[in-house]
């Protein structure tokens, strides 16, 4: 047999696996808060990258490397490809996400959260956090005015 024939390997339908696959999507924000990665296209990048980290998808993998060479072509001044790269890191060295009980500490403090799962400060990203969120911010000020217009 072989890889392609296990059963719930690509077939959706599966009960377990359409459950492990709505509870990493559902987890989503909760990364985003745990990690400390903003909302912001390079927030964004790098909670994908920590989390491709630990559960590999190639079309998560794709979307992260287009990411970082899209915005290496036209943004100058964000170091988005080490950002990512740490965040990968920091995946790398964190506890499982999808094994953590999320609904068990929805009221835990947020330090003890990331204590658990062994979360050190996203360094890098924070250090462009500023620019990251105004380069954002025109962005979407950009899109609306050519969608108004």
């Amino acid at each position: 047999m072989d890889a392609s024939e296990v059963v719930g390997a690509d077939d959706f339908s599966d009960p377990e696996v359409s459950l492990y696959r709505k509870r990493l999507r559902d987890s989503h924000d909760l990364f985003h808060v745990v990690t400390g990665y903003g909302r912001d296209a390079l927030g964004e990048l790098c909670v994908l990258s920590l989390g491709n980290a630990q559960f590999y998808n190639h079309g998560i993998a794709f979307i992260v490397a287009t990411g970082i060479a899209k915005t290496l072509a036209e943004v100058s001044g964000l170091p988005v490809a080490r950002t990512a790269f740490e965040a990968w890191k920091r995946g790398r060295t964190a506890a499982d996400f999808t094994t953590f009980y999320w609904e068990k500490h929805l009221d835990t403090p947020l330090e003890e959260v990331r204590r658990l799962l062994n979360l050190k400060p996203p360094i890098r990203y924070l250090r462009v956090q500023d620019l990251s969120r105004s380069l954002e911010r025109d962005f979407q000020a950009s899109r609306q005015s050519e969608h108004h217009a």
